[in-house]
């Protein structure tokens, strides 16, 4: 038969799970806040050509954004873990055949170790034992909700593969994504590409050159 340690080491073991099931949708959601995050301003910078300001401010309100869905879904989450006597409250809720028994038995043997009076040793004893027989076919991990896990796994997933996609069909263009951060005059990859640009017959600009909308003026010259 199992023991009053082993029952408090099961609720241990549902505190621990439970933080790793917070930890674990939490990287889910900032994976989803992420590439969201990306996606937005990969799509406003291509069609609106941000200034180098712009870009940055929009990086940094992107960051902000991640920032909190870490803070409010992983950090403050795993503050709120839950003690023993919350935990047993909520399997009780789950199984109310214990009639507050759990929580009882957790409480007065505490105070009971901690040296105070709790009454008869013999009944402390009858509770503890008739606490544990009662406890043991119970499931206590049946009070952890995985749904938010599953559900933000899954997107998470999905999300994933369709940015690695697009990133493996348009390598150049998120490239050139993350050079616009740091470098103002750093262009989207175009069809036309100028590899110099001459004024009055003299060099103006050597180097891969990429229009956006202005106007070209084209020289050519027949021999």
């Amino acid at each position: 038969m199992a023991t009053l340690v082993e029952l408090q080491a099961r609720i241990a073991a549902v505190r621990n799970k439970e933080r790793g099931v917070i930890v674990m949708a939490g990287l889910f959601r900032t994976a989803v806040a992420l590439v969201l995050v990306v996606l937005s301003y990969f799509v406003m910078d291509w069609i609106f050509d941000l200034p180098y300001g712009a870009r940055l401010v929009c990086a940094a309100l992107g960051l902000s954004i991640v920032g909190y869905v870490v803070f409010k879904h992983l950090i403050r989450e795993l503050a709120r873990i839950q003690d023993d006597d919350e935990i047993a409250l909520r399997v009780e809720s789950r199984n109310t055949e214990l009639r507050g028994r759990l929580i009882s038995t957790l409480q007065l043997s505490r105070a009971s170790n901690a040296g105070g009076y709790v009454g008869s040793a013999e009944l402390l004893s009858a509770l503890e034992e008739e606490t544990v027989r009662m406890s043991e076919p119970l499931d206590f991990f049946k009070i952890i909700n995985m749904d938010v896990l599953i559900r933000f796994g899954v997107a998470a997933a999905m999300i994933v593969v369709i940015k690695i996609a697009l990133v493996a069909k348009f390598p150049d263009y998120f490239s050139a994504l993350g050079m616009r951060l740091v470098k103002p005059d750093a262009q989207f990859p175009t069809k036309t590409h100028i590899l110099e640009v001459k004024i009055a017959g003299r060099l103006a600009l050597d180097g891969p050159y990429v229009p956006r909308g202005e106007e070209l003026l084209v020289e050519v010259t027949v021999d």
